[in-house]
């Protein structure tokens, strides 16, 4: 009986109203949206020095420099508010998000969820990869290959050694403008790289590995090889030295291999050295 005099006391279930439900988040995905939405944190940040862009499906962040501080602000569901966030600014290349090709997010996601083979809790982020080098790169959670594109929206290749087309690509890369180089090569995990001088006892270290773009660093070195135009080195070339090596080696270059092109001490035309299984030749290149 009590059990029937306690359902009598509760609401009655043709009178109680069902609870509507919660509006659907913004989806940044939808064409148009994300630019906008950028845009909008701009003018709410008073501010187009950003360093710092961070885009998933919902939310939408990025991070402004006044003065020497960064200050991070963040979109979600038309709310805007300031934000702590771990960015600091030091020194990175500082940009106009607005001049950048946001405009298929979703098609971002969908072409970096193809090459790293995961869509899980995507985030596009725009930032200073390298040397003032400004790049988006989608990345996910767990963490999967990261993929970049040009600001244009144009995909980096993956880097392939083994091809001579990707391996002319990689070599333009890290090339880049250098008149002269004192080493060119490519390294034993498949990554093709360029020495430049960069004044005295300095070395600029270029070098492209297979799923990023280029990057510099500047290395020291007092005593380096005698420099040499690194345009009169073709992929071709390069490939055909791997491969004499690989052949006087007794190998194959599917083994796995490192090639480097520099001057022997003394010598002022550049030789190939290949490296194979801890043992390296001399062979002839150009």
């Amino acid at each position: 009986m009590a059990v029937g005099l306690l359902a009598a006391c509760g609401p009655d279930p043709a009178t109680t109203p069902t609870p509507s439900p919660s509006a659907s988040p913004a989806d940044l995905t939808t064409p148009g949206v994300a630019a906008a939405t950028i845009a909008d944190l701009m003018a709410y940040a008073g501010s187009t020095r950003v360093i710092n862009v961070e885009i998933t499906r919902s939310e939408a962040r990025l991070a402004v420099v006044t003065g020497q501080q960064a200050q991070t602000y963040a979109w979600r569901d038309g709310t805007m508010s300031a934000v702590d966030a771990d960015t600091a600014y030091v020194g990175q290349a500082i940009f106009d998000p607005r001049g950048y090709n946001l405009a298929d997010l979703a098609g971002l996601f969908t072409t970096a969820a193809t090459i790293s083979g995961s869509s899980t809790n995507q985030k596009l982020q725009i930032v200073d990869y390298n040397a003032g080098q400004v790049y988006f790169t989608v990345t996910t959670n767990p963490e999967s290959m990261p993929v970049f594109f040009t600001t244009t929206g144009q995909v980096v290749p993956t880097f392939d050694p083994s091809d001579v087309t990707s391996l002319a690509d990689g070599l333009t890369d890290v090339i880049a403008a250098s008149p002269a180089v004192v080493r060119l090569g490519i390294g034993a995990d498949g990554s093709v790289f360029a020495d430049s001088p960069a004044g005295p006892g300095q070395i600029a270290h270029r070098v492209r590995r297979q799923q990023f773009p280029a990057f510099l660093q500047v290395k020291t070195e007092l005593n380096p090889p005698a420099s040499f135009d690194p345009r009169l080195i073709s992929a071709s070339q390069m490939h055909q030295a791997a491969l004499a090596g690989a052949a006087e080696l007794g190998t194959s270059l599917t083994n796995g291999f490192a090639l480097t092109v520099y001057c022997p001490t003394g010598e002022t035309a550049p030789a190939a050295f290949v490296t194979i299984g801890g043992k390296t030749v001399q062979t002839a290149i150009g």
